[in-house]
């Protein structure tokens, strides 16, 4: 199995550093991962320090969190894609559960696992929020777009879990445990970031609303919402 780590990266150099270590230190020795960080500043991009055989970075244009995942599945050559933040932490064997609890559950590479936010209330962490997306579950999508573009920040992750859910083709995996320094959760992690991202969450909760309303699940239909 090929696995593309991929991370949308603003502002949290110490943050993005600290999640770079620790897929690091968790990283299987076979070729069979690559780590994808996409800047979306440009001095960022040019100053960033580490050079790893086994890493890629990019400079984006603009970022729209669901155009963004899905042009990245669209070229994708590997078999899963893992999409995760800037601001998580990888612990002891998370990588290597990753690849055998996908293996075993998608050996086809047909669905999609959820990550564990092993740090943060159960009843308050969104199961598919990070996880890890298979190509051929992404192949039933037109173009691989996954995700429901009417969605700048929030829920497209949700939606895209519904769906596979009612599929069949979602598994939690408890065992594949990441730390998520989520700022609601931890004060003194609030940064400019995090207040940026945060003012696309109304707007987002209403799109959904809508959405549910109307009878749309992105997946079963590739509908957007009619204009107002």
């Amino acid at each position: 199995m090929k696995l593309d780590l991929v991370i949308p990266t603003l502002n949290r150099h110490s943050k993005l550093m600290n999640c770079i270590r620790s897929i690091e230190r968790t990283r299987l020795e076979e070729d069979d991962m690559v780590l994808h960080i996409y800047f979306s500043r440009v001095e960022e991009f040019n100053d960033f320090p580490v050079k790893k055989p086994w890493l890629k970075t990019y400079l984006l244009e603009k970022y729209r969190a669901s155009s963004f995942w899905n042009s990245h599945l669209k070229v994708m050559k590997a078999d899963a894609m893992c999409y995760l933040n800037d601001d998580v932490e990888f612990i002891d064997d998370t990588i290597d559960k990753i690849f055998l609890n996908f293996v075993y559950y998608f050996k086809d590479y047909d669905g999609v696992i959820g990550l564990n936010q092993y740090n943060l209330p159960k009843n308050q962490a969104v199961s598919s929020a990070f996880g890890v997306i298979g190509k051929k579950f992404a192949d039933r999508f037109p173009d691989r777009k996954v995700f429901c573009e009417e969605y700048h920040r929030f829920y497209l992750d949700f939606e895209m879990g519904l769906f596979a859910n009612k599929l069949n083709k979602f598994k939690f995996c408890e065992d594949c445990k990441i730390i998520h320094h989520h700022p609601a959760f931890e004060q003194n992690k609030v940064d400019s970031t995090h207040m940026n991202v945060r003012k696309w969450l109304s707007k987002d909760r209403e799109t959904f609303i809508k959405r549910q309303k109307a009878g749309l699940l992105w997946g079963e239909t590739f509908n957007h919402l009619k204009k107002e």
